[in-house]
């Protein structure tokens, strides 16, 4: 085509190098000759409709037969011989006259109009393109202009039908269009021109139209091969092109090219490469904001955006090597001395091309590219420190510098590096370009500190805030990750670059003193203070003069929202200050920092935030010191709330007074800490600070008259407050008498002493002076402990922190000690009250524990040593309760364990203390409880069970037989429960048999233990010989006898004894009732060659008759084993029987045990005796009705039963038809029911349901042949392979053939669900196939059933059994054995019937659509790609492979019939793949039909998803393979040679393990026969499969999908001792099994240097489920080589060993 094109240019370029009189007389010549009239003809007729009225329609007749008379190529023919004489005028006029007429008839949408323009297109594009070339070459913009908008027109017309072909036809690589696209000098040195329409423009205008709709394939060719008018194109597209065609281009290059999802990065950046770039970003600094803003538009696309960025993945971003595989890809560059490797540097050098600092829109931009791009921040960072260092400056590049390094700084940490897991650490020079960039130097930075500018001041400050925050951030990812050993290089790196702490403090305290107004500046100094002192503390000293910011805050009376932020960064970093030393000092004119921020915290204009940050920040002062004990909540909290009763907000002489004590008590009591100490030891213990406080308080100065009142009152109530958080009430009291002095003694006693508390909280709640009551409303604490006995259950405040909770338990103590409140109903509602507020605090505060020492130590004490009974058990009830609470919140549960145990060791009243015995005994463990009930404390047997109980719970746990005999003796039931748990269990160490059953056959009680004894590993016969003889005439001797008669041929004491038992119960038989009865009748049945027949008559004859309980399970058992039912009163009995069975299932009642055993034993009977003939049919009949009416029609053992019962009935004998309306109909039928997917044996019980259904249809077929029952039965049908739906289906086509009405006549609507959204309820129902509507049917459908049918299909499917001619016995196994190997052969319950699924689909009208023809016959239409989509198709493939015969044919007719739909119409785009694959197919099986494998159709119905996936990396070679050959290769497997070893040119690494996945998957799936097996031992298979797996570099999922291959064939016949004998597949598991536990110790090892990194606990969970697979596998291999006599000998007995080594 070129070539060509080429000629024609040439040739034209001679012709017009004739000399100019030459063509002017060939142009007078012939145009003389030329006749213009079909050109003016066609012209009128395009006016004439041009100027057709509005409204009313264009007549296009005049038209259509200009054409059909052939004058279209006349007018063709005139314009090409226009362009060749040069007639340039009727070459442009003739030019405009076929556009105007392609425009015209483009406009409508009538086909017969539209084909006039196809016509003249194509005549034009086939025979007259070279007249488009000449009217291009012209120079004459006049001609230029039309010729372009002439290919314009071409390419658009007809919704650009001839796009390709014009671009087919046409040569884009013509020298004149780059001529065009080049502009005149003139118009560059014009700009004002611009806005013209240029022949630039034109073709710019024509251009874009060909990018945004040609296909993406044929524009990625359109736009790389076509460099040269793209080359034209950027040169001059910032300079010539008017805004419109500059901001369309834009538009396009965003939409059409970076949003192209078929384009790769590759492609992209060819096309949009740097220079394109360059051009485009100066769009930027264009006046129109239309244009800025699709510019920007475009650099987020092309940079930003995850979708449609050319950024390359980056594995590496703030690491030297990948964490993933070591390697350093990338390229090198150079910034600013600094050398970087990155992927993107395309993208890096457009980041170059933005000025940030100069607007918003590029300074988001930039924030975005690199949010996105995260391996650019640093070398962006160094750009910039190029540009220079970040000195400050009053300049708008500054301030713009500063904004865009601040956000930079505060970018998220990268995605990528927030999820890796590696031990790697990254680079600490990539993190401190992200931390703290290089343009911020040391020097900048302290330059902006000290500037004189306050706002450059706030901006650095702002700097070095967002620097700090991302610090942090780093630090807290170290942690998380487990590099925390690597941040001190990051912390040596950022503290070298900031300024120095005395650089930051002399800044605050100058711009304080400069300006005091000013708050912000300070705030963010303090707030850097902060973030320095919790970064590097052991830096950090901070001293200020006497006078600054925070002392003045302080003094004030009220301070600002910005104050108190301030004070609260400035009590943070308080913590961390170095100058702590000196905090209790203070001098004459200030108080110490301790006093002062008391005050702050007391001050009625503090609320409770700041006071509790004061609080944590003085108790981190003097934790490091002994002036307060540890206690129950915070000392500094009480001291605080003291302090805010006697503060008023006013200053008065009494309140310093108070500040000046404060003062000197923290400074004797830090400086002298041990003297207080031991003074305090004299006052039980009290904190040194309140033994200071008082031998302070003589010196408190009265001399001013303003007295100390105030003074002694905060005293009190401090020490009040100590109280109640666990400090010594007697040691207070005394401390205080002794230190204040008798003067006093009133206020002391009432604020301290507690004895008679009750009677002094009138006088503290309503006299104010005392000033407790002020406060209830603020202080939850106050509030509890002033509120009346009375008042407590009524409270409706709950405790809001540590200090409120611990006042609620003291006020419960207080409750606790006061003799005059009794342990009635009035205090247990009270304590409930309190307890319960205690509780819903302790449930939200993980860190207070109930169980502390601290309180629990001292609730014990009291009820050791208390003797009043009603304080114990007030103490007991409180104490039961708060173990309950901490039990169940779990907390603090290994330190009172300890306690539990020493106390309950040390208890000698254990009686007095029972109901707390047994709740603390909860709170122990294990080997606690062995311990205790080692120790000879006389527990009761709650206790002693619940000690057991704790054994029992741990498995690894063992009661030694001295415990047991010991607590055998007065053992309770439960208690002989547990020991039978523990004895099944083999939990006895020690064990003396012997002696257990000498114990065990004293007393009845312990029948059932012996019982299980005597079926336990423990048990041996001799133990129980001795007692043989003396256990004759013992109660338990008929179960002795039950227990040992296993042993009767062995032991001649034993077969003695049990025949003397024996003996006895004939003799006392009939004297005997309840379980002994029973006990003696079992033993019957077992040894019934031991009684004679004269017995077993008379025994007959008494259980049938006489006894009162003739209708237990035992005299069924009985019965059965005489098997004497032609004993005239047997047969009563029977009929009696029935009735009573009868009797109590009409009561529609749950079956209890004894029910259930009678139904049981009776299922027995009637499988083994014909009842029908023994027992009246009316009275079967009748229980038939009974159980089919009635509730428990959904019991399986009910099912059993009537399943049993009807199998032995008939036409003649049972009124078939009425049962089946009575089970159809019966809402308890779970067929009636809604079936949850969870109901335990749902299947089953369908299953036994539709049997018995199934039987009472066939009994009388053409009275059960309805079509009501047709219908009903259709509600039940699912359309799978299961047995229930097996059989309806078969009832169903019975009905179709009796009735012949197809029951698809009543299809209604069809459904396809694609979702699963409903299966993730817990509470799942089945979607039913059919569902019935007044309408008529609604059938759904459903793809996942579809697609398990597909992976999971059963080839072969049991036959339905054949109950004709057998006995009921027989009957019934073969039903039972239908259900059990159904169940075998299929994995899931959620598989379609595939002949059902195939026949169904063809009366789908949207599936399969027939039409008549002519001469009569019916013509079907399958659409195809439906089919494809629901899966219908795929498994109709696999249905190729079905045993049954029936199937594999009707799928191969559907398939034909798929193929003439194909051959009428390709339907859609892949209509031609598919028609060939199924010739392919069709040839294949009519060839081949009995050795094609299934696991090559089960394939072959996966290359059909995959020729549904154009964009698949398998697609190609899935349309190869269909291409490659006529028919399909039995002995080859589809796919699997091209996948895993192609040849060297078609190798695609970067595909091979989704190929390999796709491999194993079809292997996984397909393999099912041994067919199978045979292909795939020919084909190597099962040797490539063992290589493999031991490849150290497959991944776990792959070798999961191994194992399963391997799982599924041990399960297909010889498939197991096929890997046994041929493959080493035991020897290769072993390995797997070294290679796994090698790789575990690695991984532990590598969890203990690093156990914050989840990728080694993934991997270590991984490697347990491949240990998991392969001991699964391996304990497959021994089951097979155990079963086969061939295989043990292989292996020479070693079966037994290989788990055995396995798991060493």
């Amino acid at each position: 085509m070129d070539t060509t094109a080429t000629q024609e240019e040439t040739k034209y370029q001679s012709n017009y190098s004739r000399s100019r009189e030459e063509r002017k007389e060939k142009y007078t010549q012939q145009g003389q000759e030329i006749e213009n009239g079909v050109l003016e003809n066609l012209e009128k007729i395009l006016v004439k409709l041009t100027n057709t009225p509005v409204g009313q329609s264009k007549d296009f007749q005049e038209l259509i037969l200009f054409q059909s008379k052939g004058y279209l190529p006349q007018v063709v023919q005139s314009w090409s011989y226009f362009a060749q004489v040069n007639n340039h005028y009727k070459f442009i006029h003739s030019t405009q006259v076929i556009l105007r007429f392609l425009k015209l008839v483009g406009t409508e949408t009538n086909v017969n109009v539209l084909n006039l323009g196809d016509f003249l297109i194509d005549l034009i594009l086939k025979d007259y393109l070279k007249v488009i070339y000449r009217g291009l070459n012209n120079t004459r913009i006049k001609l230029n202009i039309p010729m372009i908008n002439l290919m314009k027109e071409i390419v658009l017309y007809h919704d650009r039908l001839h796009l390709e072909t014009f671009l087919t036809y046409f040569n884009l690589h013509s020298p004149s269009l780059v001529r065009i696209l080049t502009p005149a000098k003139s118009d560059l040195n014009d700009p004002s021109n611009n806005d013209k329409m240029t022949v630039r423009t034109a073709f710019l205008d024509f251009w874009l139209n060909l990018i945004q709709y040609t296909p993406a394939l044929i524009r990625i060719d359109l736009l790389e091969n076509n460099f040269k008018i793209m080359g034209a194109w950027f040169k001059y597209m910032d300079k010539i092109d008017p805004i419109s065609i500059s901001e369309r281009t834009v538009v396009i290059f965003t939409d059409y090219i970076l949003k192209e999802k078929l384009f790769k990065r590759m492609t992209k950046t060819k096309i949009l490469n740097e220079l394109a770039l360059s051009k485009i970003h100066k769009f930027y600094n264009s006046q129109d904001k239309g244009l800025v803003t699709q510019t920007n538009r475009l650099f987020l696309a092309y940079a930003a955006s995850s979708e449609t960025s050319v950024a390359f993945p980056d594995d590496r971003v703030w690491f030297d090597h990948s964490p993933n595989n070591g390697t350093d890809g990338g390229v090198f560059i150079s910034v600013h001395g600094k050398e970087f490797k990155i992927y993107n540097k395309m993208i890096f050098n457009m980041l170059k091309m933005f000025k940030p600092w100069e607007d918003d829109l590029q300074s988001t931009t930039v924030l975005k590219v690199l949010e996105n791009v995260p391996e650019l921040v640093a070398p962006y960072c160094a750009h910039l420190a190029s540009l220079g260092t970040h000195d400050p400056r009053m300049t708008s590049y500054w301030f713009g510098a500063t904004l865009i390094i601040g956000r930079i700084i505060s970018l998220k940490i990268p995605t990528f590096v927030e999820n890796i897991e590696t031990d790697l650490v990254p680079s600490t020079t990539l993190i401190m370009e992200n931390i703290i960039p290089s343009c911020m130097t040391k020097n900048s930075l302290t330059k902006g500190l000290q500037h004189e500018s306050p706002l450059i001041k706030q901006l650095t400050c702002q700097l070095i805030t967002f620097a700090f925050q991302k610090l942090k951030l780093v630090f807290d990812l170290y942690d998380k990750k487990g590099w925390g050993s690597s941040k001190t290089t990051i912390a040596v790196a950022f503290h070298s670059v900031i300024p120095d702490l005395t650089i930051i403090t002399s800044t605050l305290m100058q711009s304080y003193n400069s300006n005091k107004e000013n708050k912000i500046l300070p705030l963010s100094l303090t707030v850097i203070l902060n973030f320095y002192g919790e970064c590097f503390p052991n830096f950090f000293t901070v001293a200020l003069p006497a006078s600054n910011i925070y002392v003045d805050i302080m003094k004030k009376n009220f301070f600002s929202g910005i104050e108190l932020a301030i004070l609260d960064n400035f009590l943070q970093y308080q913590e961390y200050n170095g100058t702590q030393t000196k905090w209790w000092n203070s001098n004459k004119d200030e108080n110490s920092l301790f006093t002062s921020l008391l005050r702050l915290a007391s001050s009625p204009n503090s609320n409770t935030a700041v006071a509790s940050k004061i609080s944590q920040l003085i108790n981190t002062l003097t934790i490091s010191t002994v002036v307060f004990n540890k206690l129950l909540a915070s000392p500094i909290t009480a001291l605080i709330n003291s302090l805010q009763m006697v503060s008023t907000g006013q200053e008065n002489k009494q309140l310093l007074k108070i500040w000046k004590l404060l003062d000197q008590t923290i400074a004797f009591s830090v400086k002298t800490p041990y003297k207080y100490v031991d003074m305090a030891q004299k006052f039980g213990t009290i904190s040194p600070f309140m033994v200071a406080l008082l031998q302070q308080w003589k010196f408190v100065s009265n001399e001013d008259g303003e007295g100390t009142a105030l003074v002694v009152k905060f005293i009190c109530i401090f020490f009040r407050n100590m109280s109640m958080i666990g400090e010594s009430q007697a040691g207070i009291l005394s401390a205080a008498l002794e230190f204040i002095g008798e003067e006093q003694n009133e206020i002391l006693e009432l604020y301290l002493n507690f004895s008679t508390y009750e009677s002094k909280i009138q006088e503290l709640r309503s006299n104010e002076k005392w000033l407790l009551s002020s406060h209830m409303d603020s202080s939850f604490a106050q509030y509890i402990t002033l509120a009346p006995y009375k008042q407590l259950k009524k409270i409706t405040r709950y405790p809001v922190g540590e200090y409120d909770v611990v006042a609620t338990i003291f006020r419960l103590k207080l409750l606790l000690n006061d003799d005059s409140i009794n342990f009635d109903s009035e205090f247990k509602l009270v304590a409930d009250a309190l307890i319960s507020k205690v509780t819903n605090y302790v449930a939200v505060d993980e860190k207070f524990s109930l169980l502390d020492p601290r309180i629990f130590q001292e609730f014990f004490a009291e009820i050791d040593s208390t003797s009043d009974e009603d304080c114990l058990k007030k103490y007991t009830l409180v104490t039961k309760s708060f173990i309950h609470i901490s039990q169940s919140l779990e907390r603090n549960k290994d330190e009172f364990e300890n306690f539990a145990f020493q106390w309950l060791k040390q208890q000698n009243n254990v009686e007095e203390h029972s109901d707390l015995v047994a709740v603390v005994s909860n709170s122990v463990n294990a080997d606690h409880a062995i311990e205790l009930l080692k120790e000879s404390i006389p527990f009761n047997q709650d206790t002693v069970s619940v000690l057991l109980l704790k054994i029992q719970g741990d498995a690894t746990k063992h009661l030694d037989f001295c415990i047991l005999e010991k607590v055998l003796n007065k053992a309770s039931d439960e208690i002989i429960s547990l020991i039978i748990t523990l004895l099944y269990s083999n939990r006895i160490d020690d064990m003396d048999s012997s002696s257990f059953t000498s114990m065990l056959v004293k007393e009845e009680r312990f029948l059932q233990l012996l019982l299980t004894f005597m079926n336990s590993s423990y048990f041996s016969i001799g133990v129980i010989l001795p007692f043989l003889s003396e256990l004759q005439d013992s109660s338990l001797a008929t179960s002795i006898a039950i227990g040992t008669y296993k042993y009767i041929d062995q032991e001649p004491k034993v077969k003695n004894f049990v025949t003397s038992v024996i003996s006895r119960c004939y003799s006392e038989f009939f004297k005997l009732e309840g379980p002994r009865f029973d006990a003696c009748l079992d033993l019957f049945c077992m040894a019934s060659d031991k009684i004679t027949d004269i017995q077993k008559k008379s025994i007959l004859q008494f259980i049938t008759t006489e006894y009162k309980h003739k209708y237990g399970p035992s005299v069924i058992k009985f019965i059965l084993v005489v098997n004497d039912f032609e004993n005239a009163t047997v047969d009563k009995w029977l009929s009696k029987m029935t009735l009573y069975i009868t009797k109590f299932l009409s009561e529609d009642m749950e079956l209890s045990g004894k029910y259930l055993q009678v139904l049981s034993e009776f299922r027995e009977l009637v499988t083994k005796i014909d009842v029908w003939t023994k027992v009246n049919r009316n009275i079967l009949n009748s229980q038939l009705e009974v159980i089919l009416s009635g509730k428990l029609i959904s019991d399986v053992n009910v099912l059993e039963y009537l399943m049993a019962l009807t199998l032995g009935g008939n036409t003649k004998l049972i009124q078939s038809d009425k049962m089946v309306q009575l089970l159809l109909n019966n809402e308890n039928n779970l067929l009636n029911m809604t079936i949850s997917k969870k109901i335990a044996n749902a299947s089953y019980k369908a299953y036994l349901t539709v049997t018995s259904l199934y039987w009472f249809f066939n009994m009388d077929v053409s009275k059960n042949s309805t079509t009501l029952i047709q219908q009903q039965l259709l509600t039940y049908y699912n359309g799978s392979v299961s047995c229930q739906d097996r059989l309806i289906l078969k009832m169903l086509e019975t009905i179709e053939s009796k009735t012949s009405i197809s029951w698809t006549n009543y299809i209604y609507n069809w459904d396809f669900l694609e979702s699963t959204e409903e299966e993730s309820s817990d509470f799942v129902t089945e979607t039913k196939l059919i569902t019935k509507e007044k309408e008529g049917l609604i059938i759904t459908l459903r793809k996942e059933y579809v697609q398990n049918s597909i992976v999971n299909y059963p080839l072969e499917r049991p036959s339905l059994p054949n109950l004709q001619m057998r006995s009921v016995k027989e009957k019934y196994a073969l039903v039972q054995k239908f259900y059990h190997d159904t169940m075998r052969s299929i994995k899931t319950e959620y598989v379609y019937d595939p002949l059902f699924v195939m026949l169904l689909t063809l009366h789908n009208k949207e599936l399969v659509s027939y039409s008549s023809e002519d001469d009569g016959t019916i013509k079907y239409k399958f659409e195809i790609q439906k089919f494809l989509s629901s899966k219908f198709f795929q498994l109709i493939v696999v249905s190729l492979a079905d045993c049954s015969k029936e199937v594999s044919k009707v799928a191969i007719a559907v398939l034909t019939e798929m193929l003439y739909s194909l051959e009428d119409n390709t339907q859609f785009k892949e209509g031609h793949i598919f028609q060939i694959l199924l010739k392919k197919i069709i040839v294949s099986w009519n060839k081949n039909e009995k050795i094609i494998q299934p696991v090559v159709w089960s394939t072959i119905s996966r290359i059909c998803d995959l020729l549904l996936q154009p964009a698949s990396p398998l697609y190609e070679k899935a349309f190869r393979w269909v291409l490659n050959g006529p028919a399909i290769r039995p002995n080859d497997i589809p796919l699997m040679q091209d996948l895993i070893a192609p040849r060297d040119s078609e190798v695609n690494y970067e595909s091979y393990y989704k190929q390999l996945s796709w491999v194993l998957e079809s292997l996984e799936f397909g393999i099912k026969s041994e067919m199978d097996l045979d292909l795939l031992k020919r084909r190597d298979v099962f040797e490539w499969l063992f290589n493999l797996i031991n490849l150290p570099y497959l991944n776990s999922r792959m070798k999961s999908v191994i194992n399963r291959i391997f799982y599924n064939v041990q399960r297909i016949e010889n498939g197991g001792s096929a890997l046994l004998t041929r493959y080493g597949a035991v020897s290769t598991s072993e390995v797997q099994n070294l290679w796994i536990k090698e790789n575990g110790r690695e991984v532990e090892a590598a969890l203990e240097r690093n156990s914050k990194n989840s990728k080694h606990l993934k991997r270590k969970l991984l490697l347990e489920e491949q240990n998991i697979n392969t001991n699964e596998l391996l304990e497959g291999y021994v089951a097979i080589i155990s079963s086969q006599k061939r295989l043990r000998e292989w292996v020479e007995d070693d079966g037994d060993h290989i788990m055995k080594r396995t798991c060493q």
